[in-house]
């Protein structure tokens, strides 16, 4: 593992169980890749806080960190372009955007936006490039 992104997570969170030891491991494996990333755990646990962990020790960390509930986002896909959801997906780029709450989206809008994740085919395809440099994060 490279050190300035280690000694970043590391010095963003204390850990003194092993548990809290493993989530810091997989932040830092994962701050190196550009893949999204699913949160889980109880209310209070602090999700948002290793979504903005993770934001500070990756590649995007310069870019902004865009956090919106996961019920806000059903008109990106209804073609509004006047939308709120839309653009908090434009404020996020070259960012990350943490979608919280994500069983708040109908599954139509989850089948949608997982067909939005899926990384460029290997022809090259542009159809996503518009969110290509946004790192998702969904709690």
């Amino acid at each position: 593992m490279s050190g300035k992104t280690t000694r970043k997570a590391r010095s963003l969170l204390v850990a003194e169980s092993e548990a809290m030891k493993e989530v810091i491991e997989k932040i830092e494996t994962l701050a190196n890749s550009h893949r999204p990333v699913l949160i889980v755990g109880e209310p209070g646990a602090g999700r948002e806080l290793i979504a903005r962990v993770l934001h500070a020790s990756s590649k995007n960390k310069k870019g902004p960190f865009v956090s919106v509930n996961g019920g806000s986002l059903q008109g990106i896909f209804s073609g509004d372009t006047e939308c709120t959801a839309l653009t908090n997906l434009r404020t996020a780029e070259n960012g990350t955007l943490l979608i919280k709450n994500l069983t708040e989206m109908s599954r139509s809008v989850q089948r949608k936006l997982l067909r939005l994740l899926r990384p460029a085919d290997s022809k090259g395809s542009t159809k996503n490039k518009g969110v290509s440099s946004i790192r998702f994060v969904c709690s």
